[in-house]
């Protein structure tokens, strides 16, 4: 389910699947402004999953 974005709505609530299948760009300047910190969402994910993994091989 993709929510439409609306100027009240946080980044967060798009999915990073959405992201990718290019799903929203319902409003294309909000899109824009907010697409760097999509992309820091994403940057915290990838080096959480990275500890993650790191924590795994040290037990």
């Amino acid at each position: 389910m993709v929510l439409p974005l609306k100027k009240k709505h946080s980044v967060s609530w798009v999915s990073p699947e959405a992201f990718e299948r290019e799903e929203i760009v319902t409003n294309i300047e909000y899109y824009k402004r907010n697409i760097t910190k999509i992309h820091c969402m994403r940057m915290y994910q990838e080096k959480r999953k990275l500890i993650e993994k790191l924590k795994q091989k040290d037990n």
